[in-house]
Protein backbone atom coordinates (compact mmCIF):
# COMPACT_ATOMS: atom_id res chain seq x y z
CA UNK A 1 0.00 0.00 0.00
CA UNK A 2 3.05 2.42 -0.22
CA UNK A 3 2.95 2.53 -3.85
CA UNK A 4 -0.18 4.66 -3.87
CA UNK A 5 0.67 8.34 -4.51
CA UNK A 6 -1.16 10.75 -2.09
CA UNK A 7 -4.63 11.69 -2.90
CA UNK A 8 -5.57 14.90 -3.80
CA UNK A 9 -6.42 18.03 -1.91
CA UNK A 10 -4.25 16.26 1.51
CA UNK A 11 -2.30 19.41 1.87
CA UNK A 12 -0.39 19.50 -1.82
CA UNK A 13 -0.19 22.83 -3.33
CA UNK A 14 -0.08 20.82 -6.90
CA UNK A 15 -3.47 19.11 -6.58
CA UNK A 16 -5.18 22.25 -8.11
CA UNK A 17 -3.12 21.87 -10.96
CA UNK A 18 -2.06 25.69 -10.22
CA UNK A 19 0.99 27.52 -9.53
CA UNK A 20 1.13 27.89 -5.57
CA UNK A 21 1.71 31.64 -5.86
CA UNK A 22 -1.45 32.28 -8.27
CA UNK A 23 -4.89 33.07 -6.56
CA UNK A 24 -7.37 30.89 -8.34
CA UNK A 25 -10.28 33.38 -8.99
CA UNK A 26 -10.25 36.81 -9.99
CA UNK A 27 -7.26 36.62 -12.31
CA UNK A 28 -6.31 38.98 -15.50
CA UNK A 29 -4.39 38.19 -18.52
CA UNK A 30 -0.87 40.34 -18.28
CA UNK A 31 -2.02 41.87 -21.43
CA UNK A 32 -5.16 43.23 -19.96
CA UNK A 33 -3.27 44.74 -17.32
CA UNK A 34 -0.64 46.44 -19.79
CA UNK A 35 -2.92 47.79 -21.66
CA UNK A 36 -4.92 49.38 -18.58
CA UNK A 37 -1.51 50.89 -17.16
CA UNK A 38 -0.67 52.44 -20.69
CA UNK A 39 -4.65 53.65 -20.83
CA UNK A 40 -4.14 55.34 -17.51
CA UNK A 41 -0.92 56.82 -18.47
CA UNK A 42 -2.20 58.73 -21.32
CA UNK A 43 -5.39 60.10 -19.71
CA UNK A 44 -2.83 61.32 -17.25
CA UNK A 45 -0.41 62.71 -19.70
CA UNK A 46 -3.32 64.40 -21.90
CA UNK A 47 -4.74 65.65 -19.10
CA UNK A 48 -1.47 67.49 -17.88
CA UNK A 49 -0.89 68.90 -21.51
CA UNK A 50 -4.62 69.97 -21.61
CA UNK A 51 -4.49 72.06 -18.63
CA UNK A 52 -0.49 73.43 -18.82
CA UNK A 53 -2.84 75.19 -22.05
CA UNK A 54 -0.08 73.78 -24.51
CA UNK A 55 -1.59 72.44 -26.93
CA UNK A 56 -0.76 73.94 -30.10
CA UNK A 57 -3.84 76.00 -30.29
CA UNK A 58 -6.51 73.09 -30.90
CA UNK A 59 -8.96 74.06 -29.08
CA UNK A 60 -10.35 77.52 -27.89
CA UNK A 61 -8.33 79.44 -30.19
CA UNK A 62 -9.82 81.12 -33.10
Amino acid sequence: MSDLPPSPGHGDSTSTGRDPGRSAVGTRPRWVNAFGIAAGVLVVVFLIVHLAGSMGGMAGRH
